[in-house]
């Protein structure tokens, strides 16, 4: 999907919408920081705002990596706040929390924001008005209204998870998130009766496969929701967050634009993309590719093979590139990472490659090493099990007494 550019000013009765999500200020990967990757996407985030002269960015949530942003990334985040709202830019900024951020944080400074046309949504609100924003590149005459809902905890809803089956949690939890959008949609049709209604939120629709969601969700039915169900016919178009991966449901009119970064090893050969929405009586949605600020690699294979994939290296991404690096049967007396270091020394060294990760695992596991042939029946069994696969050796003892730590604090246990 290659990046739109040459693309004609929009008229009066026409919108252009950016919708990206799942920004995650503050992530690290494998213990890094991807601090200065995520300061290159919202530069570029910024040009782009510029050249798809957009008249609103939508950020569906998860812009934080948790409810404690650091301060560095509470700096990078209001600093690209104050630019996307410079009024020459002419384009409204409208952000909702998501299930891993803090609501009562980015509901904070909202009145204040505002007056700048910045629209921040951390939590569910009472008044409609609050939650529709329109939008147009003539603001007299809008063409379109966005019904916007930040993550909505169950327990906000009043739905528990004792007494209740999951289904019925579900249920619940649906016919809940219809009705406020509903009343959404009935507000707008009061608002701007002629104009497009675009649906806003965070949540994990059915068809939305768990391995790409963002983060996990609160275990109370929030997870395979009816997307056709909750937005009824009413909205032209729904923009979520809460998937790494861009994705398209419900026959195309509901749209995830997923992350702009790679979240996880596993995300690395997809392209990221945000949506460009073209509201024009009808809706059309176009990825955006994300340029690429860092190539992220594994290699995996014997150290003579992996010394030479590092060799032949290349990488035309501007910041040095992360290598994860798992050595299958190491011979003995080879250091690993002295061999390792002197191949990557031959590199430049504003261009020279990082490892991120050495592992080391046996081509062969010894008897001792082998996953055991019953079925693991206990979480610490599961858990030794799944550690002798990833690793290639069973968990430290340091390591199996924090998961039972971890595992006595869930249930209870003092």
């Amino acid at each position: 999907m290659a990046r739109l550019t040459g693309l004609s000013p929009v008229d009066s009765m026409s919108a252009v919408i950016i919708h990206t999500s799942d920004w995650r200020l503050g992530a690290s990967l494998q213990g890094s920081s991807r601090f200065t990757e995520q300061e290159r996407f919202l530069s570029w985030l910024l040009g782009a705002l510029d050249e798809h002269k957009a008249d609103a960015l939508l950020v569906a949530g998860n812009i934080f990596d948790g409810t404690h942003p650091d301060p560095a990334s509470m700096q990078l985040f209001y600093s690209f706040l104050a630019k996307a709202a410079d009024p020459h830019r002419g384009c409204a900024v409208i952000l909702l929390a998501g299930s891993f951020d803090s609501g009562v944080l980015l509901d904070a400074p909202a009145s204040l924001m505002k007056h700048l046309g910045i629209h921040l949504l951390g939590q569910p609100d009472a008044d409609p008005q609050r939650a529709l924003i329109t939008v147009g590149s003539d603001r007299s005459q809008p063409s379109a209204v966005i019904a916007a809902m930040p993550f909505v905890h169950p327990l906000t809803l009043g739905i528990r998870a004792v007494g209740q089956q999951p289904q019925e949690q579900a249920r619940a939890l649906t016919e809940a998130l219809a009705t406020r959008y509903g009343q959404l949609a009935d507000a707008a049709a009061l608002m701007a009766p002629r104009c497009p209604l675009i649906g806003a939120g965070h949540l994990a629709a059915s068809g939305l496969p768990s391995a790409e969601q963002s983060r996990a969700l609160p275990p109370i039915g929030h997870a395979g929701l009816p997307a056709e169900t909750i937005f009824d016919p009413r909205f032209k178009h729904v923009a979520l967050g809460h998937s790494r991966s861009t994705r398209a449901l419900d026959s195309g009119r509901v749209w995830y634009s997923g992350a702009p970064l790679a979240l996880t090893m596993d995300d690395v050969e997809r392209s990221q993309n945000v949506l460009r929405i073209d509201v024009d009586g009808e809706v059309v949605v176009t990825p955006v590719e994300v340029p690429r600020f860092r190539d992220i690699q594994t290699l995996r294979g014997p150290i003579e093979q992996i010394l030479s994939s590092i060799a032949a290296f290349q990488s035309k991404a501007p910041l040095p590139a992360w290598l994860d690096i798992c050595v299958e049967g190491a011979r003995p007396g080879v250091d690993l990472e002295q061999a390792i270091h002197t191949t990557l020394a031959r590199f430049a060294a504003r261009h020279r490659p990082r490892v991120l990760q050495l592992r080391r695992v046996e081509s062969q596991k010894t008897p001792a090493q082998k996953r055991p042939s019953k079925t693991p029946r206990t979480p610490s069994e599961v858990f030794e099990a799944l550690a002798l696969e990833t690793l290639g050796h069973a968990p430290e003892p340091d390591m199996l007494d924090c998961f039972k730590t971890l595992l006595d604090a869930k249930d209870g246990t003092p």
